[in-house]
């Protein structure tokens, strides 16, 4: 009688029993893996941390006071001097000196001197 060989230490096929070692098994192994890891993320990401929308305008309140009350005067009062359009207005010169310069700026074209 012949003695029974040894089991190769490095067996090229796994025993039919162990189905754990199919190719497929791990191929679907890895699939539901990469399925749970994307859906935790999602929850983690999306519902646990929903991105922030920006609130709201406040809307504007205008307050218009009734013509001749003393609050209608007051308001007057402070559109005049506050008045932001004056401040870019250049300062107007008195009149005597708007007529010495007006003739001072006469033109003179660059061709007209020549050497």
């Amino acid at each position: 009688m012949l003695p029974a060989t040894p089991p190769f230490i490095l067996a090229a096929d796994p025993p039919a029993d162990d189905f754990r070692n199919h190719p497929r098994w791990r191929l679907v192994a890895f699939l539901l893996c990469s399925l749970l890891s994307h859906l935790v993320c999602f929850y983690l990401f999306q519902v646990a941390y929903p991105p922030a929308a920006p609130p709201p305008p406040v809307p504007v309140t205008i307050y218009l006071p009734a013509p001749g009350t003393p609050e209608a005067a007051q308001v007057a009062a402070w559109a005049e001097a506050a008045d932001p359009a004056r401040l870019t207005l250049p300062p107007l010169p008195s009149p005597a000196r708007a007529l010495e310069t007006a003739g001072a700026n006469e033109y003179e074209p660059s061709f007209a001197r020549k050497p």
